[in-house]
């Protein structure tokens, strides 16, 4: 595995654009959420916000866990974790460490696999199904969590699906000998920052464990434009819903 990253870790590309606020770190989320910490680095404790269903389940639920890109938050993802809640399953906003914060991405792959392992030893008292954890990732986020098939011995620490937002994995193709788990890749035709050709390219590399939608004229961050999200979010809690 170790082999394996030091091959990928050149072709690993940091996507940032000028005209995004800079991070200045987290904001006080108010989702009407269970907030559970996880972790903590050396600026503040790092938080799950567990967005569940209405009505109380009897069985474990799927959980959706939600990781925003490099000058994202959060609070982003607050609608679509709303959604994936009412639909049946626990919608998580993840914390972990920024750029603004001097982590690097290293470091948020770290926090990504800790997050993922936390959430898989502790699915009992949270409500989870240990085996339906997907993470949803945005840009660079998408890049962080991925490496948890690169960088990582401890299959605890892996999700069982992905869902790529605009993701600037860095990959031309998915290396071979590499497992690869069931994805969708959700991009826009018109992304300056993410060469929709690019991440077609690595989907399909992926054979049969990648499916895409791509949305005309969508840019980056398309996902949370009016006239985008719910169409979007519908097609990606549809489908995580329905992955056996």
């Amino acid at each position: 595995m170790g082999v394996v990253f030091a091959v990928l870790a050149v072709l690993w590309v940091v996507v940032t654009d000028s005209r995004l606020p800079d991070p200045v770190g987290y904001p006080e989320l108010d989702v009407g959420a269970d907030i559970v910490q996880w972790g903590s680095n050396d600026e503040r404790a790092l938080h799950l916000h567990l967005v569940r269903p209405d009505s109380p389940a009897a069985s474990p639920l799927r959980a959706l866990l939600f990781v925003h890109g490099a000058r994202g938050n959060p609070g982003q993802f607050t609608t679509q974790a709303d959604a994936f809640a009412a639909a049946g399953g626990i919608g998580v906003l993840v914390e972990y460490s920024t750029f603004a914060e001097d982590a690097d991405s290293q470091d948020q792959s770290e926090d990504l696999f800790d997050v993922v392992r936390y959430v898989r030893a502790n699915a009992d008292d949270l409500g989870i199904d240990p085996d339906h954890i997907t993470v949803a990732a945005a840009s660079a986020g998408a890049r962080a969590a991925t490496r948890a098939l690169t960088d990582n011995d401890d299959p605890s620490a892996v999700p069982n699906a992905f869902v790529w937002l605009n993701p600037s994995v860095g990959l031309e193709r998915w290396p071979e000998g590499t497992p690869s788990l069931p994805t969708l890749l959700l991009h826009g035709d018109a992304d300056a920052l993410v060469d929709v050709e690019s991440v077609l390219d690595l989907c399909t590399s992926m054979g049969d464990n990648c499916s895409f939608e791509i949305s005309a004229d969508g840019g980056h961050g398309f996902f949370n434009e009016d006239r985008y999200r719910g169409e979007v979010t519908a097609s990606f809690v549809a489908w995580v819903l329905a992955l056996p």
